[in-house]
């Protein structure tokens, strides 16, 4: 209860502590396999991806999935709410196609157990959308986030469906609706605390749209809000950290300062290239490939402003 007040608070880092206390206590009572155990572990994982630690969160959504499955009805809520937080965590990840498996599954579940408009529901299908458009389904997604929009009614749950929609806009094409629809997840949000890690990644959004726009002083102005946000929320570099990296690069070469877009663009492709070295991360290959292709943009406009070096006179 404690961590998950801390979680709530917006301190996810000390709720990651307090969980893990409270994971090794239970286990050693109750034993690896007890349902309290599973609970445990998954408010852990929940508190894991809230704080950047995104890999180190895999191993507890799957030990709570798989207590979930034995000791609940199949496709029942409790189960189907394990794998609606791990395909989040997946999603945060940006493995798409895994993460829209484990949503697919959690959202069908869900509608049968909960219904339609249930909020659990609606985070599942919201999530699933915008794991299709990171596929290449952008528009398919927008359709079906405009229509969770149209039912959904409490603020936070808005939020992620006006950020998911945001998303796949931008991914269709349409940078001005993404803006208005990342501003009204902010609106939605409020100032609360236990959405703070929310609103950073709605401004990184936007920042991604306005360089689209070619607009780089607002991205600029976007990510200045959002990049020590994210550093303060998250322990460890994330790939919302690495978008916003790269947003921050093309925004600074469109500028004119490509000998400053280098540090942030080099930090993209140095995160995306450790995890396809370190997970065997297929789905980071697009990534890396698009972080590089910036960086390199950036280094030879850099060496084109500097010109040719003189040669220094011998001593």
């Amino acid at each position: 209860i404690l961590g998950r007040a801390y979680s709530g608070a917006g301190d996810a880092m000390r709720a990651v502590d307090v969980l893990q206390r409270a994971t090794a206590e239970a286990e050693l009572q109750i034993g690896p396999n007890g349902r309290t155990v599973a609970f445990i572990r998954s408010n852990l994982a929940r508190a894991q991806r809230r704080a950047g630690l995104l890999l180190a969160a895999l191993p507890n959504h799957d030990m709570s999935i798989a207590v979930f499955s034995e000791q609940f009805e199949p496709q029942s809520v409790q189960p189907a709410l394990a794998l609606s937080s791990r395909g989040a965590t997946l999603l945060h990840l940006r493995r798409a196609s895994a993460a829209a498996s484990d949503l697919a599954l959690a959202a069908d579940w869900l509608t049968k157990t909960q219904g339609v408009r249930h909020q659990n529901t609606l985070i599942a299908r919201a999530q699933l959308a915008h794991a299709r458009a990171l596929q290449g389904e952008a528009a398919a997604a927008v359709r079906s986030l405009q229509e969770l929009e149209a039912i959904a009614t409490q603020p936070a749950t808005r939020g992620l469906i006006s950020h998911s929609l945001g998303a796949a806009l931008r991914l269709h094409g349409d940078p001005a609706a993404a803006i208005a629809a990342q501003s009204a997840a902010l609106h939605h949000y409020g100032d609360d605390p236990s959405v703070a890690l929310e609103r950073a990644m709605a401004q990184v959004e936007i920042a991604l749209a306005y360089v689209a726009l070619d607009q780089p002083a607002a991205a600029l102005s976007a990510l200045a809000e959002a990049l020590p946000r994210l550093e303060k929320l998250q322990a460890d570099p994330t790939p919302v950290q690495a978008e916003a990296w790269l947003a921050k690069g093309r925004a600074l070469i469109a500028t004119g300062q490509p000998a400053e877009a280098i540090g942030p663009l080099a930090s993209a492709a140095a995160y995306w290239q450790t995890r396809r070295s370190a997970a065997g991360d297929q789905d980071s290959k697009a990534w890396h490939r698009e972080c590089t292709l910036w960086l390199t943009r950036a280094r030879t406009s850099a060496a084109h402003q500097s010109g040719p070096r003189r040669p220094q006179p011998r001593s």
